[in-house]
């Protein structure tokens, strides 16, 4: 599997003065043995291969561009296949009944075009990144089902994103960027701990590879809000990520490469959420 690498930082503001956080996860919460492990400083979090789609943006690989101003909207969703803690050790649902399942869903506006790429910031839109924890193993990558709360879902994170900054390239042989940053909405303390438990900054940095066209059978339907994607007119690609959490400054945003229909190519990203207790 490819790496989608995210840094989990948690920190501590008293006046001028930053003190470091630690953050614990429990993977499968109330319903199992009560143990949380660390995430911070050093923690792998392991997403399998998911679907992701721009609605509408399939011709802007080949050059054509909407109107400035156009609102796009994005969706991805997947499953986490394992988690390695900070003290080394691995623990999966994968062999269990359970699960647990990503959404994301990122509006994007189309403001501006330079060196050859689409520029986009935050747009209007569905606007959230979810994780679900189910007791019922029950996501269906084809079905596009069983990824969020319908099917028996418990929300265990929610975050909204406040900032986009989205350069899309023109044609396969270009490369993009992306950075975004959200605020946390809400966590369930049930899977996730702070020390101390007071206002934290969640920085997470994101590296992963992405295939164009999806490696994996196309979904017939995104969770998120129904959506039922259609591919003779939106961009649809796989993200197979990871996400590694650490208290490290937020470094620049990375890029990504496309190599070519039918390879892969790297896409990193990053986003910071905050949470106010």
């Amino acid at each position: 599997m490819s790496r989608f690498i995210c840094a989990l930082g948690a920190v501590l503001a008293l006046s001028s003065a930053v003190m470091a956080q630690s953050v614990a996860f429990d993977l499968d919460g109330p319903t199992g043995p009560k143990i949380f492990k660390p995430l911070t400083p050093s923690g792998i979090i392991d997403v399998l291969e998911g679907n992701a789609v721009i609605v509408g943006g399939r011709p802007i690989l080949s050059g054509i561009l909407p109107p400035l101003g156009t609102d796009l909207q994005s969706y991805y969703q997947s499953v986490v296949s394992l988690v390695t803690f900070a003290d080394g050790s691995v623990d999966t649902l994968l062999s269990t009944t359970k699960e647990i399942t990503l959404q994301a869903a990122l509006p994007m506006e189309f403001t501006s075009l330079s060196a050859g790429r689409a520029n986009m910031t935050l747009g209007t839109g569905v606007n959230h990144l979810s994780l679900f924890f189910d007791p019922t193993k029950d996501a269906s990558v084809t079905a596009g089902t069983g990824f969020g709360g319908l099917t028996g879902g418990q929300k265990i994170l929610d975050a909204t994103f406040n900032y986009l900054d989205f350069k899309v390239p023109l044609s396969l042989s270009g490369s993009a960027t992306f950075l975004a940053i959200a605020d946390v909405t809400f966590s369930d303390s049930g899977f996730f701990t702070t020390t101390p438990p007071t206002q934290i900054v969640l920085a997470l940095e994101l590296d992963g590879l992405v295939k164009i066209p999806p490696q994996i059978p196309l979904t017939a339907r995104y969770e998120d809000g129904g959506y039922l994607p259609n591919y003779t007119q939106d961009l649809a690609f796989s993200l197979d990520p990871t996400i590694r959490l650490s208290p490290t400054v937020i470094p620049e945003a990375s890029t990504m490469t496309l190599m070519g229909i039918g390879m892969g190519f790297l896409a990193a990203s990053r986003v910071a959420f905050r949470r106010r207790k």
